[in-house]
């Protein structure tokens, strides 16, 4: 006989929509079925920024975790490629120099580039 899985509902808000996977925090997530002391777990968690209790579904890891690795990542890279606005940098008081990259993918790729400062700056 089989037995259907126990599978959660994915969170929705108010008007039905999908809430982002990444707007939940992940340290107040169990992920780990009937832990010793679900306290000492949460508290653990909050001490790391390891992905810890992703859970498991036989051998592979749950969708959800598997998911919310992905938006994560998704957000680095986007985060890596996206440009710093000129009134953030004014506001930070940063001062803005320019290395000896002359693309973003040289800035990337050849960290020594990236930390040679251009003779103009």
């Amino acid at each position: 006989m089989l037995i259907p899985p126990k599978i959660k509902p994915i969170p929705v808000d108010k008007t039905g929509a999908l809430i982002d996977i990444r707007a939940i925090d992940q340290h107040e997530i169990l992920g780990v079925q009937h832990p010793v002391s679900a306290d000492d777990y949460i508290a653990l968690k909050h001490s790391t920024t390891a992905r810890l209790g992703l859970g498991r579904v036989g051998t592979r890891y749950t969708t959800r975790s598997v998911l919310r690795l992905r938006a994560d990542h998704a957000a680095a890279k986007d985060s890596v490629w996206s440009d710093v606005a000129p009134e953030f940098i004014t506001k930070m008081a940063f001062i803005p120099i320019q290395s000896t990259c002359t693309t973003e993918t040289e800035y990337l790729t050849r960290p020594d580039h990236g930390r040679a400062i251009a003779a103009s700056a």
